[in-house]
């Protein structure tokens, strides 16, 4: 929800050309949340391997009404392992051409495409939410980052669902990242539903 807003957001304020990727090899929800009939997802793209060209990856790309450009993942489970680092550097290397903005909606950090799309990052909004599972896996994804040399100082820590009844204070997940929260997006369900 964050990253389909977040790209949105920049394309109607700056009207610079923005992709959103889904960083998951297969059953990302990118092309739910829009309400995208995707035609064509990032499994299309998997036939042609690293001999992919421009005209296949930015032909699998779905328009938004937002005028944002999204390539969805795969519907299939198979997908997911064959969406090598090669392949998704390569993807993001063409799409970095075409658009001015690439979000990407990463998946765990432990995913091949997660860590091609760390190494390509300006910037990282590490999202968590106030519960302690949430707040467990980022800690994780904070140490592996920190141990495949990635800079701590290009992460940016979100805290989704702020207020969420029983959730941890902000001043906790602070502290037991050691990192500050750069913004607070407030729960509500209803508006999120």
């Amino acid at each position: 929800t964050l990253a389909v807003n977040l790209a949105v957001a920049i394309r109607e304020h700056t009207e610079k050309g923005v992709v959103l990727v889904d960083g998951q090899g297969s059953f990302g929800d990118l092309g739910t949340v829009l309400n995208l009939q995707a035609d064509f997802s990032i499994g299309d793209i998997l036939e042609q391997g690293t001999q992919m060209d421009a005209d296949l990856v930015v032909g699998v790309l779905s328009m938004h009404t937002s005028g944002v450009r999204v390539l969805t993942s795969s519907q299939k489970l198979d997908d997911a392992d064959h969406v090598t680092p090669e392949i998704f550097d390569k993807v993001l290397n063409i799409l970095s051409q075409y658009s001015d903005v690439i979000i990407i909606d990463a998946g765990s950090i432990f995913e091949s495409q997660t860590e091609v799309a760390l190494t390509k990052a300006q910037k990282v909004l590490l999202v968590t939410t106030p519960e302690i599972t949430s707040l467990r896996r980022c800690g994780l994804f904070l140490q592996a980052a920190e141990e495949n040399g990635f800079p701590r100082e290009r992460i940016q820590l979100i805290v989704n669902r702020d207020g969420l009844p029983g959730g941890l204070a902000l001043e906790d997940i602070s502290q037991s990242l050691n990192m500050q929260v750069l913004l607070a997006v407030p729960d509500d369900p209803g508006l999120v539903a």
